[in-house]
């Protein structure tokens, strides 16, 4: 089995937050996470296409915790 490799390389050295809504949803965030040299997947329980909206201040709490690149 091929292992994913970051697509960006070097060039991309910053955190990249991937957020997902629920369980299944944690596992597709958890591969692209894969792809970046330094990933910071979060799961917000029951969010939606627009976690913003779904729960305001869950969302700004968990975006908030992510390191500024």
């Amino acid at each position: 089995m091929r292992t994913a490799e970051p697509w960006c390389g070097a060039a991309c050295d910053t955190y990249e937050a991937v957020l997902a809504g629920s369980p299944a949803a944690a596992r597709v965030a958890a591969a692209v996470a894969g792809l970046f040299p330094r990933p910071e997947p979060a799961v917000q329980p029951g969010a939606g296409h627009f976690p913003w909206l779904d729960d305001p201040a869950l969302f700004s709490g968990t975006v908030e915790i992510f390191p500024r690149g």
